[in-house]
């Protein structure tokens, strides 16, 4: 049994020294290598300009999990889940949204079509019921499958939505976040803040009403969404409440490229049957039901963690520990969709290189737009130090034979004493270091761990 254990140890590390291998690539920046994405998605992005075929992809990965919403696959922790997915485009005005709204037409298409004729029903019992004598019995919801729901929808309809979507993700775009921003004020009915962190793990949510006129029950919350804004609107709704309590963590934000001072950029056509395939991308994506194992996207994103656990640790960073967790699921899950995209039977390299690249590019820029509020909220709202990454080891500035309070030096005046006790044991049980005595300790590991950066 021992064996065993320091054998898959010893695996775990060589895949960290090849996945920090594998990152380094984006040491200068994070790019979309068109040659290596499934057809569809490729055909998609071909007509773009560089920079921004990063955050279109991003855009997209949401919808793409709605289509295949009837998978299940299993993650690192032995959980099952679905690749359900929630995104955010932040740009300056006029910095090129209005492209997320092109793709995201190509791609809503088939889900509109199958819209059409519920959303037409539905009307249809509507006016009737509006045209009714007051003597006569209102026709019953017909319960139909609409998909396509506006992120200003309310709780109720959602509910309902959500009721009769027997299991399928609901999808919105939404092409101003400042809308949602403005319509959480309105009340509870507007505010899904709750719903939306229930979503990344299909949680159960639902409200209960004495009138019949209002929608009561509990349904399983299965809802993607992206949404186009400016940084003003993110930093309104991405407040500290929705920092603290786990939202922005299950969320991909991605930024275009800034726009200040540069040349209009040029966008071409879609390439000559795109539409069909994309259609038949969304039609495999459709047929797909069950469970679909992926156990190299398991063990890759597990490397991937364990990487991002030991950057976090040498930094005595807990803000970078709690995102990494969920960039690592986000990650996991993007790479599955690529994987379905695909339509391999075991998963390619181009798909687990996709899995890391969303994974990291997750993390950075989740740490870059909110690890300082996170920082805050850990610390009791002390005010925060300016995230400064990982070039910059917390454990390779410490002497060889350190105390508690040379460390809450280098850690700053943001910081709590068990905090500092927390870091200590977890280097210790790492092996970093040893205890010496009179409240001393000693590097036993050489600095730069993981030699992550």
């Amino acid at each position: 049994m021992k064996k065993e254990m320091t054998s898959s140890s010893e695996k775990l590390q060589q895949s960290i020294k090849k996945i920090a291998t594998a990152l380094s690539k984006y040491d200068n920046g994070f790019r979309i290598n068109i040659q290596r994405q499934p057809k569809a998605l490729a055909m998609t992005l071909k007509p773009q300009p560089e920079g921004l075929r990063l955050p279109l992809t991003v855009s997209l990965l949401p919808l793409l999990g709605s289509y295949a919403s009837d998978v299940v696959v299993e993650y690192v922790d032995g959980k099952q889940m679905s690749p359900d997915l929630m995104a955010i485009i932040v740009a300056n005005q006029s910095g090129s949204k209005g492209a997320c709204r092109d793709v995201q037409n190509l791609w809503l298409a088939p889900m509109r079509r199958e819209d059409g004729p519920a959303r037409i029903q539905e009307e249809r019992m509507r006016k009737k019921n509006k045209g009714r004598k007051a003597s006569e019995r209102a026709e019953e919801d017909p319960g139909v499958v609409i998909r396509e729901v506006p992120i200003t929808i309310s709780n109720a309809t959602l509910l309902r939505r959500l009721k009769n979507a027997k299991g399928k993700a609901l999808y919105s775009f939404g092409e101003e976040l400042d809308t949602l921003a403005k319509t959480n004020k309105a009340g509870a009915w507007s505010q899904k803040t709750d719903c939306y962190r229930l979503a990344f793990d299909r949680g159960i949510w639902g409200q209960d009403f004495n009138s019949d006129q209002s929608e009561s029950g509990m349904v399983q919350v299965a809802y993607n969404w992206t949404v186009c804004g400016t940084f003003g609107s993110l930093r309104r709704f991405f407040n500290q409440d929705n920092v603290e309590n786990g939202l922005a963590g299950r969320v991909i934000p991605s930024e275009t490229p800034n726009q200040a001072f540069s040349p209009m950029p040029k966008f071409k056509p879609f390439p000559n049957g795109t539409e069909e395939a994309v259609e038949e991308t969304v039609a495999r994506l459709q047929s797909l039901h069950g469970f679909i194992d992926t156990p190299k996207l398991r063990k890759t994103i597990e490397g991937w963690c364990e990487l991002k656990r030991l950057e976090a640790l040498a930094d005595g960073d807990e803000s970078k520990d709690i995102l990494r967790r969920r960039s690592a699921v986000i990650g996991f899950r993007a790479g599955v969709i690529h994987h379905l995209l695909t339509g391999n039977d075991t998963e390619s390299n181009a798909s687990l290189d996709f899995a890391l690249l969303i994974a990291e590019y997750c993390l950075q820029e989740q740490m870059r737009l909110w690890g300082a509020q996170l920082k805050a909220a850990l610390n009791e709202n002390i005010q925060p130090a300016i995230y400064e990454g990982c070039n910059v080891r917390l454990f390779d500035q410490l002497p060889e034979i350190f105390t508690l309070g040379e460390l809450g030096t280098l850690k700053g005046k943001d910081h709590k004493e068990s905090t500092l006790r927390t870091i200590v044991y977890r280097w210790r049980q790492t092996g970093w270091i040893i205890n010496l005595e009179k409240g001393q300790y000693k590097k036993v590991k050489p600095s730069n761990p993981s030699q992550p950066c």
